[in-house]
């Protein structure tokens, strides 16, 4: 309790349980290191602290990425100080449905939604707002509740042109 009155109310605890290391290990399969030193950019959306964006950083050093350039952008200002401290890029504050407008004309390799997606107020435009975010061959990380309307979801992707969509539940 302590922590959380010093530290404006961010758990770390709460940071961990955003921690999704099977879904980020499962991103970079088939990952093939980058020519000629190319950056690599990351985009984590709501990662509360960063703790996946800096899992994922670290995945990459180790299969030899050396260029790594962390983005984030948070709906939670109380996580922007942490965020800013981590990131090497741009850190950006706002509602995630005005993530294209604010995030620029920015591309991404990875962008990784650390929240339910189908928590937030127009999911769909916010899907296709990251979507529209990722550099060509880039791939995006989103979850999601086991509701009856998975199989929507794998439609409207694949209708925006991701034919790889892949599942993974617990």
């Amino acid at each position: 309790e302590a922590f959380r009155k010093k530290h404006h109310g961010i758990d770390p605890w709460d940071d961990m349980n955003n921690y999704e290391w099977i879904m980020c290990q499962q991103l970079l399969v088939g990952h093939k290191k980058s020519k000629n030193n190319k950056e690599i950019k990351l985009l984590g959306v709501d990662v509360r602290c960063g703790m996946p964006l800096l899992n994922l950083k670290n995945k990459l050093h180790f299969l030899g990425e050396d260029e790594i350039v962390l983005s984030a952008y948070t709906q939670d200002g109380k996580y922007w100080l942490d965020l800013k401290s981590i990131c090497n890029g741009a850190v950006y504050c706002g509602h995630v449905s005005d993530i294209g407008r604010i995030g620029g004309n920015e591309k991404y390799d990875y962008i990784i939604c650390g929240e339910l997606i189908d928590t937030y107020k127009m999911n769909f435009s916010c899907v296709h707002n990251f979507m529209a975010m990722l550099k060509k061959g880039g791939r995006l990380v989103i979850k999601f509740r086991n509701f009856p309307g998975i199989t929507d979801w794998n439609d409207i992707l694949t209708k925006m042109g991701k034919k790889d969509v892949m599942q993974y539940g617990l």
